[in-house]
């Protein structure tokens, strides 16, 4: 027989948990453009609001830079491609520096190009010092600061009997330039492709196949505006705040339906793997134009050949979903079933905490942040990208 106090204890057994219970976040739809560009680009691969409400571009398949008007109507070109003292080899992301001043990352020259409050391409600052000594540079680059250390990510290179192999995994790195130190902050996986040589580099025969993994677990970071380093980790869907080396908080295991991995995506890989196939050889012909005869005679052919194994489920997020708003709220795009066209976005406060979620129309993906506003990419039939301004969503 249950007594009263038995019956209150059952009652509060149930509605307690269930009153604790984590609600999945609210799923808001992106609100209407306010603006959008009159002429397209091929891809908008990053870019910076200026104050005055222009925006630096990187339009990183035909890696050229622009600048675009306040209202988006007219479009001008930043600097030209080559190793001059204003030019550029390969920009692959665009950095915030003081004031409406901007700094591109050219990965190829390792340096940074300084685009000036005028929108001008000014001078170039090298970061062969924030290399460690590799001749190539940083591979990735998030920027300075307060106090001027700059963070970026190197690659664990080798070289075997085989030929050259990428480590999986690499450090994130912060350098001192007045101390010359440098600190090791963290690891992240990074899903690097396989490589493969055969023939004879010396002789002109080399070849290097490029194996590029499909949907592989991987971390991505970035830098906060406070200056401490945000690590997603893809294994768990956790956030990490890095603050100095060894001084870690965590936030997480983030909940998320996994995604079955089907023949529709495995197509839309193989498809990327050629689009792939062009830009890298477009990248690799621009780098050949800086050596001599019998250089070029020697730079191997490159191919990329089919991914070595297919996952049955994908994980929560792809490279480079990461992105941060001025403010620090942090918002990372989510992979979604086979055919699914409006990407989706987690959207976390500063401190970690998942607050909602963004769908955005069909094939528009998110580029940017503005003071108060954000940057998305509608996609055509042509798959041409045309830039629009949207209001940004608040909780």
């Amino acid at each position: 027989m249950l007594t009263r106090n038995r019956v209150a204890a059952v009652i509060m057994s149930c509605v307690v948990p269930a009153m604790g219970a984590a609600q999945p976040p609210a799923t808001k739809e992106l609100g209407g453009r306010i603006a959008e560009a009159e002429e397209p680009f091929s891809r908008v691969g990053d870019l910076r609001e200026l104050s005055d409400g222009r925006l630096v571009i990187l339009d990183s398949k035909d890696n050229v830079l622009r600048l675009l008007s306040a209202d988006l109507r007219s479009v001008t070109p930043i600097g030209r491609e080559g190793s001059g003292p204003t030019e550029y080899r390969r920009v692959t992301q665009l950095v915030r520096g003081r004031g409406d001043t901007t700094l591109a990352y050219d990965v190829m020259n390792a340096r940074f190009l300084v685009i000036d409050q005028r929108a001008t391409a000014s001078k170039t600052v090298s970061l062969r010092e924030a290399s460690g000594g590799m001749p190539v540079g940083p591979m990735v680059v998030r920027g300075y600061d307060a106090t001027g250390r700059l963070f970026f990510q190197g690659m664990k290179f080798s070289m075997g009997s085989g030929g050259p192999s990428i480590s999986d995994t690499s450090y994130v790195l912060r350098l001192d330039p007045a101390r010359k130190a440098v600190d090791t902050l963290t690891t992240v996986r990074i899903g690097s492709p396989g490589l493969r040589m055969s023939g004879d580099v010396q002789k002109g025969t080399g070849k290097m196949a490029v194996a590029v993994p499909a949907f592989p677990v991987v971390d991505d970071w970035a830098l906060l505006p406070d200056g401490r380093v945000l690590v997603v980790r893809g294994a768990n869907y956790r956030l990490e705040f890095v603050e100095r080396p060894g001084d870690v908080v965590s936030k997480g295991p983030v909940r998320y339906d996994r995604v079955k991995v089907t023949a529709a995506d495995k197509a839309k890989h193989r498809e990327a793997q050629e689009a792939m196939q062009k830009e890298m050889m477009r990248a690799v012909a621009g780098a050949a134009s800086t050596l001599t005869r019998e250089q070029r005679a020697q730079l191997p052919g490159m191919t990329i050949t089919d991914a070595p194994s297919w996952p049955e489920y994908k994980p929560a997020f792809a490279q480079g979903s990461l992105r941060i708003a001025p403010d620090g709220e942090i918002w990372v795009r989510r992979l979604r079933e086979a055919g699914r066209e409006r990407p989706i976005y987690d959207v976390f406060s500063p401190d970690g905490v998942l607050i909602f979620r963004v769908e955005f129309p069909q094939k528009t993906q998110l580029v940017g942040f503005g003071a108060r506003v954000l940057y998305a990419a509608r996609e055509d039939a042509d798959e041409l990208q045309y830039l629009g301004r949207y209001p940004r969503p608040v909780k």
